[in-house]
């Protein structure tokens, strides 16, 4: 790998650093340092402000990028462009050098004489330093860091303002006469981090595995605050970030020039947040909102219910949403696939409860695009067909913010389908109508003559409450009484239920059935074929509601079988998977375990034997060498010891056949059965989960056997979703048949996320696998059931015998 940097003896340090960096988490690969100079190193007879500022010092190594001479290029984050080209993006950035701006004085000065002269150049510097020392002369430098202090030492200067993260890297931290605090000067956003910079059509895996997210996220919070207001690094404007306990602290400076006034504020928020906090800030201390690119509002239907029959579209925008609004008709199951990361915002719109009006609902949809981003309206059914999704169209065509509609499928054609009866029928409906039963002050009436005359399948929506004004309005018009008509509820739901009748006894049959929205109305002679073209009630889990636990990663195949077969599917992750390369909050994952991780799989040839315990862990294991460019022919030698098929099949899709797989897949008999192959002075390597079963460890140990035991990921719980609050309903109302458990970390998941009472915990069927899991279920208070085998087949075949 060619690595780009200028040639000054700081930039060459910090390359340096980068290349060390990533040579110890891919040793395998060469480097070599390629040195050049930039605009910024040759023009050194003006101000960097009158030069051009941010991007002087990086236009030459990009031009590098662009021809080919170099793989990568590394910069101190302060000096590249707040927007680097598209086509070079930054892949990591390291971990923070102290952020702080330092006092150098003069070799032989203990202290400032009474008038000094102080020399820096940045204007940034000045402005703050005045107010720190009223009586000094502020002198412009410029040159290389080794350059200026040589300047400082040959008496020009009395003393010098620098960044700490130079002196410190390039061995000079005794030079330090004084570190000024944030609340003093605030730094240069972005100051003391490096940046690694590539091409995007050259995918570097390992230049991922030395990124910092902390690093990222100061980065966020610093760059929103000096982008809003048109800062860079010789602009006076300033911030600084920091992160303690997944809460950003973020203070900034703003120059105004028209008075030469300067403000100072800050401004504290959850990390998550760490762009839209620097914007607020900016806005705050500038006084006027930030001219940030407005974000643009995808209307998306979710259809009517059923899972299945969310577009592929809208699950596509729904994964990349930045914030989602909405309805409590969009389907328990796709509010479960809302990421975590994405902003989530209830509006209600379920009939007769509507946590928010049409108009406060513009104002959030307004809000959010303002922000930027992608935001999705997702709404139940299709958008356009009695969603107002026509009304909010034209406001947000109004207020100039783009906008995209994404159909649905509409609960008109979807529900009646589900139950068996055809909108349109040769021979007994020619056309179909869609009407809403839901009238608003200022509508016109129903026109009863017209749709009694039109004939075909009406179908009104929306018309519960409306349905005996409607039944009535249609008979006074000359409709046959004896005319086939149902409520439909539910539909495409595993609650879904049909209440038949004729047009004139449909009200009363509905009142003694208790017909309950949301539910669609259809009347005519296709109502008739529902029994003759049923179809969902065949199938083996038609009408059951199941809950999975599992990692959203992992979930996908088991939740698409119980769908086929014919159940309602609500993905509710309980536990949350997190490799230990991947920082988190929640996690217990810190640098110790990644180095820990990095020099085992360095030295696997020591290794005689690599234990696996879980798909997850495998599937972490092969993209770890993936990420540290490990070759898979290295690992011939070895002989994999998995628990599980599904472990074992992770494993042959990689190429890997699997020289043990105990009969029992438990980490006991993993241990025992593997103690009695493992020769003497062969080492065994275990990559599992933190706080793994003690009983795998317990059998090498009595056995003498030389083992390795290494975090490879962390369990977390995740933070509560919009699903949770509706399986919260669900519970109470009995309406959950079965949640299926995959560990006992699943099922405490359950529990801390839901804190159900023992009545709610004994109302369902808790599918199990594995003894530790139905254990663990059990002493909750829960109706617990073994699969007979630890899989997805088992969990099925258990509840097809429910």
């Amino acid at each position: 790998m060619r690595v780009g940097s200028r040639d000054s003896a700081l930039a060459v340090v910090q390359s340096k650093m980068a290349i060390a960096a990533m040579q110890n988490v891919c040793p395998e690969t060469g480097f070599e340092l390629i040195t050049m100079k930039t605009t910024g190193d040759k023009v050194l007879d003006r101000p960097l402000d009158a030069v051009g500022g941010r991007g002087l010092f990086v236009k030459e190594l990009d031009q590098a990028l662009y021809e080919g001479r170099c793989e990568l290029t590394v910069h101190s984050l302060k000096d590249m462009p707040l927007c680097p080209p598209e086509e070079l993006p930054v892949l990591a950035l390291l971990e923070r050098e102290d952020c702080r701006d330092v006092l150098v004085l003069r070799e032989g000065l203990s202290e400032l004489p009474a008038h000094p002269v102080i020399g820096t150049s940045s204007r940034r510097r000045v402005l703050q330093g005045q107010r720190l020392f009223p009586d000094a002369e502020f002198k412009g430098i410029r040159g290389n860091l080794n350059t200026r202090l040589r300047k400082l030492d040959s008496g020009e200067y009395d003393a010098l303002i620098l960044a700490a993260a130079g002196l410190i890297r390039l061995g000079f931290a005794d030079r330090i006469s004084r570190y000024f605090s944030v609340e003093e000067m605030i730094p240069s956003a972005g100051q003391g981090i490096l940046a690694i910079q590539g091409r995007r059509d050259r995918e570097i895996p390992f230049v991922k595995m030395v990124h910092s997210e902390e690093s990222a996220v100061l980065t966020r919070a610093e760059q929103g605050f000096v982008a809003t207001l048109g800062g860079g690094c010789s602009s006076p404007t300033a911030a600084s970030a920091v992160l303690e306990n997944g809460k950003i602290k973020l203070r900034g400076l703003y120059y105004k020039e028209e008075t030469g006034e300067v403000r100072i504020g800050s401004i504290e928020g959850e990390a998550e947040k760490a762009a839209e906090l620097g914007r607020k800030l900016a806005e705050q201390l500038s006084g006027k909102p930030a001219l940030s690119p407005l974000g643009k509002v995808y209307l998306i239907g979710s259809g009517p219910g059923d899972a299945g029959l969310f577009t592929l579209r809208g699950r596509e925008l729904l994964e990349q949403a930045d914030a989602v609004v909405y309805d409590a008709l969009a389907g328990d199951a796709v509010l479960g696939w809302i990421p975590e990361h994405t902003r989530k915002i209830d509006v209600g719109k379920r009939s007769g409860r509507h946590s928010k009006k049409q108009e406060e609902i513009l104002e959030i949809l307004l809000e959010e695009a303002k922000k930027g981003g992608t935001i999705v309206r997702l709404k139940g059914g299709d958008p356009f067909v009695f969603g107002r999704g026509g009304e909010e169209a034209e406001f947000l065509k109004k207020h100039q913010i783009p906008f995209e509609v994404v159909p649905g499928i509409s609960s008109s054609l979807a529900v009646p389908a589900y139950f068996g009866i055809p909108v349109t029928h040769r021979g007994l409906a020619g056309s179909f109508h869609v009407i809403t039963g839901h009238r608003m002050e200022g509508m016109p009436a129903l026109d009863f003559e017209a749709l009694a005359r039109v004939g075909g399948t009406l179908i009104f929506l929306m018309s519960v409450a409306n349905a005996p004004r409607i039944c009535e309005g249609l008979l006074n018009a000359g409709m046959k009484p004896e005319t086939p008509a149902a409520f439909l509820m539910n539909g495409t739901l595993a609650s879904q239920r049909m209440i038949r009748a004729t047009l004139q006894t449909l009200p009363e049959e509905g009142v003694r059935q208790g017909v309950k929205a949301p539910a669609i109305l259809v009347i005519g002679e296709v109502c008739a074929l529902a029994d003759t073209c049923a179809w969902r009630e065949e199938k083996p889990l038609a009408g059951k509601r199941i809950v999975i636990t599992r990692p959203k990663e992992r979930s996908q195949k088991l939740a698409e079988h119980l769908r086929d077969a014919g159940a309602e599917v609500l993905e509710f992750p309980t536990i949350e998977l997190k490799p230990v390369w991947k920082k988190s909050e929640k996690a217990d994952a810190g640098t110790a375990d990644k180095e820990k991780l990095y020099e085992l799989v360095r030295n696997l040839e020591s290794y005689h034997w690599l234990v696996l315990t879980s798909p997850a862990g495998a599937q972490y294991f092969f993209e770890l060498l993936n990420r540290m460019q490990k070759d898979f022919r290295s690992l011939s030698h070895l002989r994999f010891a998995v628990i599980g098929e599904g472990t074992a099949s992770v494993c042959r899709e990689h190429g890997i056949y699997p020289d043990y797989i105990p009969e029992r897949f438990y980490a006991a008999d993993l241990g025992k059965g593997l103690a009695k192959r493992v020769k003497q002075n062969e080492r065994v390597c275990i990559l599992r989960a933190r706080h793994g079963s003690p009983e795998l460890t317990q059998a090498f140990e009595a056995a003498g056997i030389s083992y390795m035991d290494v975090t490879l990921y962390d369990t977390i719980t995740p933070e509560e979703s919009p699903l949770a609050a509706r399986i919260r309903e669900l519970l109470k109302e009995g309406a959950i048949d079965a949640v299926t458990f995959t560990s006992g970390s699943t099922v405490q998941g359950f529990l801390d996320i839901l804190q159900p009472d023992k009545e709610t915990l004994n109302g369902f069927t808790a599918v199990c696998i594995g003894e530790k899991t139905e254990k663990t279920a059990s002493a909750a208070g829960m109706k617990a059931v073994l699969a007979e085998s630890v899989s997805e087949e088992g969990i099925e075949q258990a509840l097809y015998h429910m």
